[in-house]
């Protein structure tokens, strides 16, 4: 038996509901409490101006699998767009987001700016990005100010406050630190063609056996 078509509401009975034939616009109501645990939500649609919420709705996800996939569920507040499986109104599905005039994408795409750039931001504003133009860019942001940066030319690590370590193609390494570096391990060993050790103030070298050739 086919389950869906035993459970498909008559035409009078979608009618009388006011439920799409198609597809429709809503507004997610809710994101958590999914008795079965399958990412759902529930959203309001915009033809129901009474607040009625719909049936629990599952999530169009790239990847989708056992314990795998892309898991981004929409926010409470987010409009979305909603589908229905065989036009049945128990089974809708949320096959993505729209922006709109209250929520605006995170980047425009300007006249002869060829598309290049690609974000993911969340609401906290925790960012990636990446960027195909010449530079070919992809940077991690987090809101609060360490980011990762890599291009073609370096790579760099940086938080808040200045600290950094970067990687450049050329073959140079910088690693900068506000107030100091410390390397612990078993066996430290530094060797170069040339060697250089300095202190501005002070330069301490001690040992239980100190040996300078």
């Amino acid at each position: 038996m086919n389950m869906l078509g035993a459970m498909r509401p008559s035409e009078a009975e979608r009618a009388s509901d006011g439920f799409p034939r198609g597809l429709a616009f809503g507004v997610v109501t809710t994101n958590d409490g999914d008795p079965e645990g399958l990412g759902r939500v529930r959203v309001k649609l915009e033809l129901h101006s009474e607040g009625q919420e719909s049936f629990w709705a599952r999530v169009a996800a790239p990847m989708a699998g056992g314990d795998i996939g892309f898991y981004t569920l929409p926010d409470v507040g987010d409009e979305v767009l909603v589908g229905f499986i065989a036009e049945d109104p128990t089974h809708p599905v949320i096959l993505g987001g729209v922006w709109n005039g209250q929520k605006a994408p995170p980047d425009t795409n300007g006249e002869g700016e060829g598309n290049d750039r690609k974000i993911f931001r969340t609401r906290k504003k925790h960012e990636l990005r990446f960027d195909d133009g010449d530079a070919h860019e992809i940077e991690l942001l987090l809101a609060d100010g360490p980011r990762f940066h890599l291009t073609q030319d370096f790579a760099l690590l940086e938080d808040a406050n200045g600290n950094k370590v970067k990687i450049e193609a050329g073959g140079a390494i910088t690693i900068e630190a506000s107030q100091s570096i410390t390397l612990t391990a078993p066996t430290v060993k530094i060797d170069a063609q040339q060697a250089e050790v300095s202190g501005s103030a002070n330069c301490k070298v001690s040992g239980a056996l100190v040996e300078i050739n």
